[in-house]
């Protein structure tokens, strides 16, 4: 039992604290920006979609949400350099 409650609790704080800890954040600070960019995205995928049936619609919408979401995600990240295979 005392084995079970070990790896659980390995678990969850590799899922809470060890993730946002390897990108230089708190958990409430990679909630609220994960948040932010999970909006953006939707965001950015109803306009594509839009874009897509109406082709003058939205041009550069998509671009333009790449772009801003790189600078902030390059704004927030760690200076040190971590393994990219595992990005999801």
């Amino acid at each position: 039992m005392k084995n079970k409650l070990y790896r659980i609790f390995i678990m969850l704080q590799y899922l809470f604290i060890e993730h946002p800890k390897s990108v230089c954040l708190t958990y409430y600070e990679h909630f609220k920006l994960s948040s932010y960019i999970a909006y953006r995205f939707a965001d950015a995928s109803v306009k594509a979609i839009i874009h897509a049936v109406i082709p003058g619609l939205f041009v550069k919408s998509s671009t333009t949400t790449i772009c801003e979401l790189n600078k902030i995600l390059l704004k927030n990240r760690c200076l040190i350099i971590y393994n990219t295979n595992n990005i999801d």
